[in-house]
């Protein structure tokens, strides 16, 4: 049997856990990512996220079927910097775009072509990959992006899934979730060595691996904690933004660039 693949012509699809409704969403495709199907059950696939190979289960109807090929075109696909943008379906609604969507390197005049689909660009679309000495100034540009779990977009975003964002933004790929993000990389060992761009991940009572955010300064760290936010951060972990306490504790730091 071939294998079937499809790529995301929404803003965002929903990724999860299981084949129904009321399962935990674990992430997104965002517009323009394309995946393997893997498994097909009524309403629901089973897909392989191609640009990290993250498994979850999407609602058919989302499902957009595309060629290899286009799957092979989309890893070269520029990504959207922009927080949010709109293009235009060929029915003339707006399809809202959020930062990380993936576009195509070649458009056809001021449109867009996706297999058998055209979509207008109404207006100028910035895309990647950012220099990564402008990562933590463009970090900022996320600031109050609601938490969101599972979530990877500027409509709502997860620890893990905003830091795999600036890491894609500056044509970096490291794995879904922070547990994985750990693990890739090269170690930094102290906040006093690290650079901006570098990852500190926190532990809970566990020592299992629960959050993620990205250094601006080896005092202060952007992170989605309730919302994308600025705070500082010590030795010990995260200070809270009024209180001063410790809200995560640091187990790592890791440079992927």
């Amino acid at each position: 049997m071939l294998a079937q693949y499809g790529i995301n012509l929404l803003a965002a699809i929903p990724g999860r856990s299981e084949n129904n409704d009321r399962s935990e969403m674990v992430t997104q495709l965002l517009f323009g990512e394309c995946y393997e199907v893997l498994e097909e059950r009524e309403k629901w696939m089973r897909v392989r996220c191609l640009h990290d190979q993250y498994e979850c289960w999407i609602d058919r109807g989302q499902h957009h079927p595309c060629s290899k090929e286009t799957c092979e075109a989309a890893r070269s696909g520029r990504i959207l910097l922009d927080t949010f943008n709109y293009i235009q379906a060929e029915d003339e609604s707006l399809i809202p775009l959020s930062a990380g969507a993936i576009l195509p390197v070649s458009q056809q005049g001021s449109g867009i072509q996706i297999e058998n689909r055209s979509f207008g660009v109404l207006q100028g679309l910035t895309t990647g990959p950012l220099d990564p000495k402008e990562l933590p100034t463009y970090s900022l540009r996320m600031l109050n992006t609601p938490y969101l779990w599972g979530g990877r977009s500027t409509f709502g975003i997860d620890c893990s899934g905003f830091t795999q964002l600036l890491m894609r933004a500056i044509g970096v790929s490291i794995p879904r979730d922070a547990s994985q993000q750990i693990e890739a990389g090269q170690a930094v060992q102290t906040l006093a060595e690290s650079n901006p761009g570098d990852l500190a991940f926190f532990a809970n009572d566990k020592n299992k691996v629960t959050h993620v955010g990205m250094l601006l300064l080896p005092d202060r760290i952007i992170h989605a904690s309730s919302r994308v936010k600025v705070e500082a951060i010590n030795n010990e972990g995260i200070l809270h933004e009024t209180e001063g306490k410790i809200t995560h504790r640091l187990c790592g730091i890791r440079r992927y660039f």
